[in-house]
């Protein structure tokens, strides 16, 4: 589909997304790339601006583009999704820098407070333990596409604060500055669904499908270090793994 068919049943909004995806997954707007403005794919495609406005908005919600006032409409993708192994132990950081996307962060809470129950058991320290608690909002392209909630357990001797992670930029390099090794995590993965505040936060419709990552990062002598929850936008994420026999 090149043109816009206006003897077609279908939506000439979908028309138009289909034919900018298809551009997109060519190569014609790479990511980071700038699509045109919204006038010109009006007179372009004879459409009225609603329609053009709509199949943007489409295209936005399915994580293909980022719109942003001052910046224009950038590209985010082709029509593949935001792909994470589940077979190597990476941090968010690491994987996007691979698929050459620009990982952001901000920092929504920082605190250091005794561990709930659950969180101790899982980290295996006693109840009401001190643990450092932090969530932040992840960013590809300035998109919001992740919320990571971390609950630290810092070996003896060691510390950390909210300033140097806003430095680091990533959990996983402080620990690597301050010589603390990551060797194994255990993780589970499942289907939730937004509620409002995730909903707001990821910039999706409440109830939209959202995948569920948590885990257990250990360090040293088998010790868990990190539990974490990356609850992600499915419509921008897919986790791969690669299995022998």
């Amino acid at each position: 589909m090149n043109a816009i068919d206006r003897r077609s049943p279908l939506p000439l909004y979908y028309q138009l997304k289909e034919i900018l995806i298809e551009e997109l997954n060519a190569g014609v707007y790479p990511a980071g790339s700038v699509l045109p403005p919204e006038m010109n794919l009006v007179q372009s495609y004879n459409l009225s601006r609603a329609t053009v406005r709509r199949a943007m908005q489409e295209l936005e919600y399915e994580g293909y583009i980022s719109r942003t006032p001052g910046r224009g409409t950038i590209v985010l993708r082709e029509k593949s999704a935001l792909n994470r192994g589940l077979s190597q132990l990476t941090s968010f950081t690491e994987d996007m820098k691979a698929h050459g996307y620009e990982a952001t962060a901000r920092i929504l809470d920082y605190e250091t407070a005794p561990a709930p129950a659950a969180i101790a058991k899982l980290l295996r320290i006693p109840a009401d333990t001190p643990v450092i608690h932090v969530t932040r909002l992840r960013y590809v392209q300035q998109l919001p596409v992740a919320i990571n909630d971390s609950y630290i357990h810092m070996p003896q001797g060691t510390c950390m604060n909210r300033e140097e992670l806003e430095r680091a930029g990533s959990l996983y390099r402080l620990f690597e500055t301050k010589r603390i090794p990551l060797l194994e995590a255990d993780k589970t993965i499942e289907a939730i669904a937004a509620d409002a505040e995730k909903a707001r936060l990821l910039g999706v419709p409440p109830g939209a499908p959202l995948l569920q990552v948590e885990g257990v990062v250990c360090t040293l002598n088998d010790q868990p270090l990190e539990y974490h929850r990356v609850i992600s936008r499915s419509d921008m994420y897919k986790y791969a793994l690669h299995l022998l026999r």
